[in-house]
């Protein structure tokens, strides 16, 4: 392409050398030559660089197909390998799995026969518990009943000897506790009366016996304190309260003085008194203490007569007390008088109660004892 160009321009250059010297048509020449020298140069640089490059880009292309080549027969060969190493452990998973599967045989062999085992242990003992069980309720039911036996003997002990309603009350109701524990319908009739004789229980006027014990103890406690009659009346010659005695220093002379004490012993020897009732002597120490030990005697006596519910023994014991304070003791003093309210307060307690029969009960549970074969 270049060549036609300087052909073309030495062509026009031709045509205007016919017009212009000589001269001026050789430089013409010359200057196409160059150019066409020049674009030679060129095209064969450009020629020389584009094959250059293509042989670059060639090498280049080749050297990565070669790596790939490379690569991928070395990828070719490792899965080779894990394809090998997958069939050894697909055999090796099959050979365990053979094995698992005829282990797993054995042993859900195993089980089976030893939950059979189990199972027959566990009903044969099954029986023997239930066996058990029924014996021992039986067993516990006997026991209960015996002591419900023993709370209603008890109770009609201490209600038949020491008149104790309120022990009596408590026995009966924990034997009904009991025996509604028991929930057996066969003890009705005994719950039933139960239940009628702690009615009835519940009617008889209340008394506290230990209070009134207490109250009793607390008087024999102050029987010391209560001044005895003989001191109250003693006359003036045992009181010291005779006026003039010897001990009278007054008087203007020792004559006079001496007068007036011969007088006051002469009058000291022979006294009249008007007296309306006799009085008796002044006690002495021990017949002080009789006095106050009869009087806490009597008052012992009418404890005891309480706490064994006998009403005619306690009430006489402190009617006697009564009647001895009245005798000895100085009734007109304030210890005497709240003394003797206390006696009458005491007396006047409901000691005299009628009781009511509570063996009806322990009668009916003796009887369905026996017909259980407990006795």
């Amino acid at each position: 392409m270049t060549t036609e160009t300087s052909a073309e321009q030495a062509a026009t250059g031709g045509e205007s050398a016919r017009a212009v010297p000589a001269s001026a048509a050789l430089w013409l020449a010359v200057a196409a030559l160059v150019v066409a020298l020049a674009a030679a140069v060129a095209a064969a640089v450009a020629f020389y660089q584009g094959a250059v490059t293509a042989r670059l880009e060639t090498g280049e292309q080749r050297g990565v197909v070669e790596r790939l080549a490379s690569e991928q027969g070395a990828a070719v060969e490792r899965q080779a390998q894990l394809a090998m190493r997958v069939d050894d452990i697909g055999a090796h998973l099959d050979e365990f799995e053979r094995s698992l599967s005829s282990a797993l045989d054995q042993e859900s062999s195993r089980r089976e026969s030893a939950l059979a085992d189990f199972r027959a242990e566990f009903d044969a003992l099954a029986g023997s518990v239930e066996q058990v069980y029924e014996d021992l309720g039986r067993s516990v039911d006997t026991w209960v009943l015996e002591e419900v036996e023993q709370l209603l003997l008890l109770a009609n002990q201490r209600l038949t000897l020491a008149a104790d309603t309120a022990l009596a009350v408590a026995a009966l109701e924990i034997a009904d506790a009991k025996l509604g524990d028991i929930g057996d319908p066969a003890l009705l009739p005994v719950r039933r009366q139960l239940a009628e004789e702690l009615a009835a229980l519940d009617r008889v006027p209340e008394l506290d016996v230990d209070g009134a014990a207490l109250r009793l103890g607390a008087l024999m406690n102050n029987v010391g304190d209560l001044p005895l009659a003989q001191d109250m009346q003693r006359p003036e010659w045992q009181t010291g309260e005779a006026t003039g005695g010897a001990g009278d220093d007054t008087g203007a002379g020792g004559v006079e003085r001496l007068a007036r004490e011969m007088l006051a012993d002469l009058g000291n020897l022979v006294r009249v008194r008007r007296v309306d009732e006799t009085r008796a002597p002044r006690l002495t120490t021990v017949q002080r203490f009789l006095v106050d030990e009869n009087l806490r005697l009597m008052l012992a006596g009418a404890r005891q007569a309480l706490l064994e519910g006998r009403a005619a023994v306690y009430r006489q014991d402190l009617e006697a007390a009564r009647e001895w304070m009245t005798r000895y003791i100085a009734m007109d003093s304030d210890v005497a008088v709240n003394f003797g309210d206390e006696l009458k307060a005491l007396a006047a307690l409901p000691v005299e109660r009628e009781l009511p029969p509570i063996d009806g009960s322990l009668a009916l549970l003796r009887e369905l004892i026996a017909e259980r074969g407990g006795r």
